[in-house]
């Protein structure tokens, strides 16, 4: 009987884990083909808790998973010497890519306009 309990308990639990979280994901990227990523992104997520860091891989990607508790949360993307990208109340799976535009002038040659969001669901 202890085992049963036991393992009934270890499996609400797994299960109450893989229903409990909020996945956000997507890629960072230099250019609108999508094939030229930016790695090392700060990617800063706040909620009313606190916030907390992470940083995108060497392909650019990024995979936050968040407690279910958290009902709202923003995302601020940055990187020196790149237009700063915010995304406010996220509150469910979401994936996005981003285009990440240098942080230029008008005027200034190379210069394409601001950063892009392309939502993917």
């Amino acid at each position: 009987m202890t085992k049963l309990i036991l393992t009934l308990s270890l499996l609400i639990g797994f299960i109450g884990n893989s229903f409990g979280q909020i996945s956000v994901k997507g890629g960072i990227y230099s250019d609108s083909t999508l094939t030229m990523p930016i790695n090392k992104v700060k990617l800063i997520l706040k909620t009313d808790i606190g916030k907390k860091t992470y940083r995108t891989d060497k392909d650019g990607k990024f995979n936050i998973l968040t407690d279910k508790t958290i009902t709202e949360f923003s995302l601020e993307i940055k990187k020196k010497g790149y237009i700063t990208v915010v995304l406010n109340g996220i509150s469910k799976n979401t994936e996005f890519d981003v285009i990440f535009r240098k942080a230029l002038t008008v005027h200034d040659q190379g210069y394409e306009g601001g950063s892009e969001i392309i939502i993917k669901n």
